[in-house]
């Protein structure tokens, strides 16, 4: 006790003369620069209360500053300075007050039974040191209590660290699985991958949601399916928007519709040669799919497949594929060049709408049709050849491909359907085999650049306003097998000035089939048709033909009467190495005949000219010698 006095003694004594402040503690003496302003402030108040703080601790309605003035006894202070009664001196500056009361007893005490605690957390120590006074006045008591959530303020930093720990764990450790018919399914999130695994199709559900791995959507990159799965279902991985790639095994027979639809991220498929079907909007708006090669195994390519893959430069479809649905690569920018194998039958409506950078077309003989809008607006097409297979060249098929300078039509279409190839401004000539029967309404609308038209003997009807509108034509022929001819057909041909018909063609057709042709002044009309012909024959040499084939001109094997006008010319009999063409009558031999005379027999008729009608037909034989 005696020790105790005098210490605070002898820090009342340092106070009054003005010396640094200090703090006691059961270690000695701490310097506290940065709380001097504060020190000698109480130094004063201090003096000024030290006597009534004795008789006023007692007080219960004093303790709720106590708290306060454990945490900033400065700022307390100078809330209420003139209050001789406040215990807040007392308690905060226990140990710098100037008389040894026995309050000031209680805070050495504490330090002095708990030196350890003081060192580790000073706001404890401060906390017991308000609560030690309650030995001294018991009416203190509830409000030493009170203080102890301070010493509870501290735990919640340490409840911190579990919460720390559950944020990082889910990262590398959350997983999911499950089934979907007979097929397991696993979810790495570490990867961002779904794998998967089993034997047997993947169910065709109604909805993307209704997937077990739709709530990965927007987190799974790749997609691993292992051998044995034979089907990918409907929907299944549409709108995976961060998907780059996807691994499809032998075996696969179908991918469903919709499969990969909008996975803007897919970069590359690999198809295997087992998939049987690719169905509707399978990789539609897959819009980083640079590359795809569709296998013969693949029997059709379903409507809307790749449609708007924005970024396709390579497409590769090989000889087997049958069908091509509707708007299957429509908006495909970048699409330069395709090749359709014989094979595909059908080149369904709008199949490559749209895909502006488009150049070459190759169309196999084999084709069928091709339906309407097919290749409409491919603005950068520059030829087009459509072999004699085709039957059928449907409605704006080619329309608005600008820059298409080359059109050839193989004997054997039948119909050329409305606006097939209007505005085709860069056209500038166009041969109609005599195969064609109708040629639709405004096929050939506004094609500004068409100079030479050739309709072939055997078109049987004209529609309204087919080739208005082309300015540059300047001589026309319309064959007598033209029965009718609609409205304004050659409106607006504002250079034409020349047409052979025939006279009963010009009787019935309408006064403004012509309308707005103003330098047309004179019609010929066609007479008939004087036309021979006899058989020839042409000699030709083995040693040749053992390296090539031989082609000989009509002039060489037929003597025809009147030179110049058109042919048609049917092949009936004879050796399978000789063919003849069809419109021009030349023979070719093949490589490697051997030597002999051969006989062919032929149907021949002259579709006539610009003065004579066709001609009947009539059959004649010619001989190819070869020696």
């Amino acid at each position: 006790m005696n020790r105790k006095r005098f210490l605070a003694g002898f820090v009342a004594l340092t106070m009054t003369v003005g010396m640094m402040p200090a703090v006691v503690s059961a270690k000695g003496f701490d310097y506290e620069p940065e709380e001097t302003e504060a020190v000698e402030t109480t130094e004063t108040e201090t003096k000024e209360t030290a006597k009534p703080t004795v008789k006023e601790t007692t007080k219960p309605a004093e303790k709720e500053p106590e708290e306060t003035k454990a945490e900033e006894p400065a700022e307390t202070k100078e809330e209420k300075p003139s209050e001789p009664a406040a215990t807040e001196p007392e308690e905060t500056k226990a140990t710098e007050t100037a008389e040894p009361s026995e309050t000031e007893k209680t805070p050495e005490e504490t330090e002095t039974a708990a030196p350890s605690e003081t060192e580790k957390k000073p706001e404890e120590t401060a906390a017991s040191e308000s609560a030690e006074p309650s030995e001294t006045a018991p009416s203190e008591s509830e409000p030493a209590e009170s203080s102890e959530p301070e010493a509870t303020e501290t735990e919640p930093a340490e409840e911190k660290l579990p919460e720390d720990t559950y944020t990082k764990e889910p990262k590398a450790e959350v997983k999911d699985e499950g089934n979907i018919g007979s097929l397991v399914w696993k979810y790495d999130d570490a990867g961002h991958t779904i794998a998967i695994s089993g034997k047997g199709a993947m169910p065709d559900l109604d909805e993307p949601d209704d997937y077990p791995w739709a709530k990965y959507s927007d987190k799974i990159t790749r997609v691993a399916i292992a051998k044995g799965v034979t089907s990918i279902g409907d929907y299944a991985f549409k709108d995976f928007e961060k998907l780059t790639g996807v691994s499809i095994p032998a075996g696969m027979a179908k991918i469903g519709d919709s499969a990969f639809e909008n996975c803007k991220d897919l970069k590359a498929v690999t198809i295997p040669a087992t998939v049987r079907s690719i169905g509707s909007r399978a990789f539609k708006r897959c819009s980083s799919l640079a590359k795809i090669a569709i296998p013969k195994s693949v029997s059709k390519i379903g409507d809307y497949a790749f449609q708007s893959c924005t970024e396709l430069a390579s497409l590769s479809i090989a000889s087997g594929v049958k069908a091509i649905g509707s708007c299957a690569f429509s908006h495909c920018y970048t699409l330069k060049s395709v090749t359709i194998p014989g094979t595909v039958s059908v080149i369904s409506a709008q199949a490559f709408e749209d895909c502006y950078r488009l150049r070459t077309v190759t169309i196999g003989n084999g084709v069928t049709s091709i339906e309407c809008e097919a290749f409409y607006c491919c603005t950068c097409l520059d030829k087009v050849t459509i072999p004699g297979s085709v039957i059928a060249i449907g409605a704006s098929a080619f329309a608005k491909c600008t820059y298409l300078d080359i059109v050839s039509i193989g004997y054997g279409v039948k119909t050329i359907a409305d606006n097939a190839f209007s505005e085709v401004e860069y056209l500038t000539a166009i041969v109609i085999p005599g195969s064609v029967e109708t040629i639709g309404e405004k096929a050939f609308m506004n094609c500004n650049q068409l100079r030479y038209i050739t309709i072939g003997y055997g078109v049987k009807a004209i529609g309204e306003k087919a080739f208005s509108a082309c300015y540059r034509v300047e001589n026309l022929i319309i064959p007598d097998s033209v029965e009718t001819v609609g409205d304004n057909a050659f409106s607006n041909c504002g250079n034409l000035n020349a047409v052979s018909l025939t006279k009963a063609l010009h009787d019935q057709m309408s006064t403004n089939v012509f309308s707005g042709c103003t330098d047309l002044h004179t019609f010929t009309y066609l007479i008939d048709n004087p036309f021979t012909v006899k058989g020839k024959t042409a000699t030709l040499k083995a040693k040749t033909l053992k390296k090539r084939a031989l082609s000989v001109a009509a002039g060489k094997v037929l003597a025809i009467t009147p030179v110049g006008t058109g042919l048609d010319c049917v092949k009936v009999s004879g050796n399978k190495n000789i063919t003849v063409n069809k419109t021009t009558g030349a023979v070719t031999v093949k490589k490697k005949t051997k030597k002999g005379t051969y006989a062919v027999k032929i149907k021949i008729m002259s579709t006539g000219n610009a003065q004579y009608k066709a001609s009947d037909w009539q059959v004649v034989t010619f001989r190819i010698k070869v020696k």
